[in-house]
């Protein structure tokens, strides 16, 4: 009889980009900031929405330690120092607007201690976008895996 372990030298890890989306300030205090602020920048609200999505986020993407936030969340989710894969910062259309998201270009973390890899999976990006949300009040709406 084969087993699993019998065909895992058949097996490739499929790699794919995760697609992080948020939606418009979770809090009425943040969407006062933002109408505030494209006042101020002479900034139209989506222009606004999507610069200060970013700034926040940037703002705390690097710790005094060096870790990135989302290394951070990925000690809080493990109990381990892992390696993020590239992050950056995107938009995405829905109906006439663009809003917010992030981008991980591939959907595993390496160990630091180790030669292992963690597979990001559905559970983990739910955190991670929930977490955000909570942090920096703008709603998670959604991600999406796109196959590389």
């Amino acid at each position: 009889m084969t087993t699993f372990s019998d065909l895992s030298h058949y097996m490739t890890e499929v790699h794919s980009t995760i697609e992080v989306r948020f939606g418009n300030p979770s809090t009425e205090e943040k969407q006062k900031k933002i109408e505030q602020g494209a006042i101020e920048y002479g900034f139209s609200l989506e222009k606004m929405l999507l610069y200060d999505f970013e700034r926040c986020l940037k703002k705390t993407w690097i710790r005094e330690e060096g870790d990135s936030i989302f290394q951070l969340f990925s000690i809080y989710l493990f109990n381990t120092h892992i390696e993020n894969p590239k992050v950056t910062f995107g938009k995405y259309k829905f109906k006439d607007s663009f809003y917010p998201k992030l981008v991980f270009h591939d959907d595993y973390w390496d160990k630091s201690d180790s030669d292992g890899r963690i597979w990001i999976n559905d559970e983990m990006i739910e955190k991670i976008g929930k977490e955000i949300d909570e942090n920096f009040e703008y709603e998670y709406v959604d991600f999406l895996r796109i196959a590389k």
